[in-house]
């Protein structure tokens, strides 16, 4: 039974972080993301500091992990999930 004030969800308590992104990444395949990206017409039309793949991997961390920061999901996001990777003199996102 979870505690008063613990913000943790079912899926994300008690495991490491990259277990979880490992599960995403199971549940939602890069190639079937894409598609659907594509299938809809929300692929980005410019090379973005968050591409369309990307934020859906981050859309569904914050749910997974909604008692992190934004920056702190992204972050582990982009080392956690194979080919979510920044290019070295790309600026970094912030949560503005």
């Amino acid at each position: 039974m979870p505690r008063v004030g613990d913000n943790s969800t079912t899926l994300s308590a008690g495991l490491p972080q990259r277990v979880v992104l490992g599960l995403l990444i199971r549940a939602f395949p890069p190639e079937h993301v894409d598609q659907i990206v594509d299938a809809l017409g929300r692929r980005e039309q410019r090379h973005r500091l968050l591409p369309a793949r990307l934020m859906v991997y981050f859309t569904l961390a914050l749910w997974v992990f909604g008692e992190l920061s934004y920056e702190e999901v992204l972050g582990e996001i982009l080392r956690g999930i194979p080919g979510m990777t920044r290019p070295p003199d790309a600026q970094t996102a912030s949560a503005a």
